[in-house]
């Protein structure tokens, strides 16, 4: 039996999942959280084989739930959703460590599918995100160069010569202003860059804007 955990801050899609998840023999869903401090306690009072989990949540968002929930149990799987599948949020979903990723309207066989793909150790992507997927991978093969910067370094990077704010850039890619400043130093320090406008001139010398 698997046993899942669903997070999501809405009653009725936590309510929407669980009819769909637990109709099938092999699935149950031991407890439902509403936010993410709520899924840390969850996880380690339930021991779910799987965490569904919402990327938009109040408080700490599903994101950064996922790596606190993987640091603490690297054995569960989790499975991030969210309304809004831009390439910020599958590339930040992809390096907390989620095994799986899906949009909140998939269809219930998506789901389903997901589950039982992720428990076998497999990753698997909503078919709504194959074309981001294909534009990340496309993407990624610029990052590999001399400054080691990830591909959030560099999604950062490309915007900044534009004079955005963190909280702008978090928008245009999908993410948290915190994210993109996370981001911005971990890439300023591979640069060298003093303060942002420096690291905005060397990201346009360097070709990475």
């Amino acid at each position: 039996m698997i046993r899942i955990l669903l997070v999501d801050d809405h009653p009725v899609v936590r309510e929407g999942f669980a009819a769909i998840l637990s109709a099938e023999h092999d699935l149950v869903v031991v407890g439902e959280s509403s936010t993410g401090e709520e899924a840390i306690r969850e996880t380690a009072r339930m021991d779910p084989d799987i965490v569904v989990l919402d990327v938009r949540l109040p408080g700490i968002n599903g994101i950064d739930t996922c790596a606190m929930l993987l640091a603490k149990h690297p054995k569960v799987k989790v499975i991030l959703l969210t309304s809004f599948p831009s390439e910020g949020a599958i590339s930040e979903a992809i390096a907390a460590g989620a095994k799986g990723f899906l949009v909140k309207t998939t269809d219930r066989t998506v789901l389903r599918q997901a589950v039982r793909t992720v428990i076998r150790g497999e990753t698997f992507f909503d078919p709504q995100v194959a074309c981001k997927l294909v534009a990340l991978a496309t993407r990624g093969r610029r990052v590999k160069g001399p400054h080691d910067l990830t591909l959030m370094e560099m999604r950062v990077l490309e915007h900044l010569p534009r004079g955005l704010t963190n909280s702008e850039i978090g928008t245009a890619l999908g993410v948290s202003a915190q994210t993109v400043k996370s981001h911005l130093a971990h890439a300023m320090r591979k640069l060298n860059a003093r303060d942002r406008t420096q690291a905005a001139a060397l990201a346009i010398r360097e070709g990475l804007a």
